[in-house]
Order: C-alpha cells, then sequence, then structure tokens
C-alpha cells in the first residue's frame, strides 16, 4: 500500500512479490493494497522475470 513514488509526470509502484519498481500509466489512482508485476497495464513488464525499468530521465524523454 505505501510503497508508492509519485512523480509529476509518472507513478511507481513496487511489486510485493519481487519487491521490483514498475513504472505506471497516468491515471493509475486507484491501486490495490497489494500490487504485483502481473497486476501491471503494460505487457512488457507485466511478469516478474522481467528487469527493473530504467529510472534514467533521458530514456523517458529522449
Amino acid at each position: 500500500g505505501e510503497d508508492i513514488q509519485k512523480r509529476p509526470d509518472q507513478t511507481w509502484v513496487q511489486c510485493d512479490a519481487c519487491l521490483k519498481w514498475r513504472k505506471l500509466p497516468d491515471g493509475m489512482d486507484q491501486l490495490p493494497e497489494k500490487w504485483y508485476c502481473s497486476n501491471n497495464p503494460d505487457p512488457q513488464f507485466r511478469n516478474c522475470e522481467v528487469p527493473e525499468e530504467p529510472e534514467d530521465e533521458d530514456l523517458v524523454h529522449p
């Protein structure tokens, strides 16, 4: 529940299973108490096996 980092244009949530941080699209305000990679709307990061997405701003805004 508490493991959410909000930035001006990004929401990061931590998977309760693998503890990786996942970036969520805008408007994801209703998050469950326990959040897992399988809940990710992005199919690319919908698995705990997938490495964490880099937090590099240059990759986000080229």
